[in-house]
């Protein structure tokens, strides 16, 4: 390589697109991720174009003169930080798809600086318009007049939504209202409150810990056989079983399972909704 940096060159027409979205309403540093430039030569870029001018040094021409292979590279970039969007996205607004359309437009909206706009409404899909309309209504009908009503119900409770969704439920109404604060939208306490309570909208309870294990008994002792022998020269000469117990939204379940230490693979295993002993005998009857 040689000592002077080879500065990368984009076509005229490419930049101009740049530029484009970003007077569209997108960020800069959302296109310029998108399109795999810096985002320091996308800002030079948009001034440029504000002043009748548009390119490097050199001019127009020596701007033109990209390569097919530096076109190439750049619309790989371009898919490849599409793609990870797409999946940050499908992954953060986990939930909201079952939401309304109200409750994912208000999603979008705090996450525009950091994804575009039409590819977020393409992965929750709804359609941008639809989007732009919700935000001109939010807009049009709460006046400025008093900050604090800024919002209606309807828009503050598809905040709510989207927010609950996002943390999966997690929140409760204090720090939902502190949630809503942090982004931007002045609601009162009580307000916050009040439409959750209305709307069934709640935290989750952490479940409750389920001891399972009481070595506190007088009960007697099976042998111990196996004396740490774990390597067994065959198989089905030592088996070795245990019982968990799994967390799911209906309640409890639980696990018995018994396992061959010679091939290291599960041989029986059984699930039930109750701890007791058919649980462990079904587990070693199919082993």
């Amino acid at each position: 390589m040689s000592d002077k940096q080879v500065r990368a060159q984009y076509t005229r027409e490419f930049k101009l697109e740049a530029v484009r979205q970003v007077r569209a309403g997108q960020a800069i540093e959302v296109v310029a991720k998108v399109l795999g430039i810096p985002k320091a030569s996308l800002g030079n870029g948009v001034r440029l174009a504000g002043k009748g001018g548009l390119g490097g040094v050199g001019g127009a021409d020596k701007a033109d003169r990209v390569s097919p292979g530096q076109m190439e590279i750049a619309r790989l970039r371009a898919e490849n930080a599409r793609l990870r969007m797409e999946r940050d996205i499908a992954k953060k607004s986990r939930g909201v798809l079952r939401a309304g359309h109200a409750a994912r437009y208000a999603w979008i909206d705090p996450m525009k600086r950091c994804y575009p706009v039409s590819l977020s409404c393409e992965v929750l899909e709804v359609s941008a318009s639809g989007y732009f309309n919700w935000l001109r209504r939010q807009e049009d009908g709460q006046g400025r007049s008093d900050p604090a009503q800024r919002h209606s119900d309807e828009a503050l409770l598809a905040h709510i939504r989207a927010i609950h969704a996002e943390v999966k439920g997690e929140y409760g109404w204090p720090r939902m209202h502190k949630e809503l604060v942090a982004r931007g939208i002045r609601v009162g306490k009580e307000r916050v409150r009040r439409l959750m309570q209305r709307h069934g909208i709640r935290a989750k309870t952490p479940r409750r810990f389920v001891v399972t294990t009481d070595s506190a008994h007088s009960l007697p002792l099976a042998p111990d056989l196996v004396q740490r022998r774990f390597t067994p020269e065959a198989p089905h000469r030592l088996w070795s079983g245990d019982i968990t117990y799994i967390a799911t939204d209906e309640g409890w379940l639980y696990l018995a399972a018994v396992i061959d230490l010679f091939a290291r693979q599960v041989v029986g295993w059984n699930l039930q909704e109750r701890m007791h002993r058919g649980l462990v005998k079904d587990a070693l009857a199919m082993a």
